[in-house]
């Protein structure tokens, strides 16, 4: 496993369905990610930034838009908004609804990994793992 995910507490889900994820990164210069979001209470879409400033390392990868954060690769049970195991389409749309109400997503595209496998790789003590779930990439 490479750590448990847990959601940032946005009003916003990158867009499942559209690409543009784009990560801006350098030496001595803060990280940038942008995307398409879809943004609560209305789900219009919007282009959303988030800047790290001191950030270590950047990485993008490609994935099939299937799977952007495969269930065997991460633990996914910090995330309240997953759906659980014999859990009705129905009813996870019914709780996907009651979780948004209080402003945050429950699946934002946007997670911190805890206990990270890559931050334990590269020895970085303080370093925190984000990844955002794209369309067609991820960027860490």
């Amino acid at each position: 496993m490479d750590g448990r995910l847990r959601p940032v507490p946005v009003p916003w889900q990158l867009s499942p369905s559209m690409g543009g994820l784009t990560l801006t990164a350098g030496e001595e210069q803060e990280t940038v990610v942008t995307a398409l979001a879809r943004c609560l209470p209305d789900d219009h879409l919007a282009e959303i930034r988030v800047e790290f400033e001191g950030s270590g390392w950047a990485l993008v990868a490609p994935h099939d838009g299937r799977d952007p954060l495969p269930a065997d690769r991460y633990d996914w049970s910090g995330v309240p908004g997953a759906q659980q195991p014999g859990e009705a389409p129905a009813d996870w749309f019914a709780r996907q609804d009651a979780l948004a109400a209080g402003g945050t997503h429950p699946l934002p595209g946007l997670y911190e990994v805890e206990a990270s496998a890559w931050v334990r790789a590269v020895g970085a003590r303080g370093l925190r793992h984000f990844v955002f779930a794209g369309h067609d990439r991820r960027v860490d």
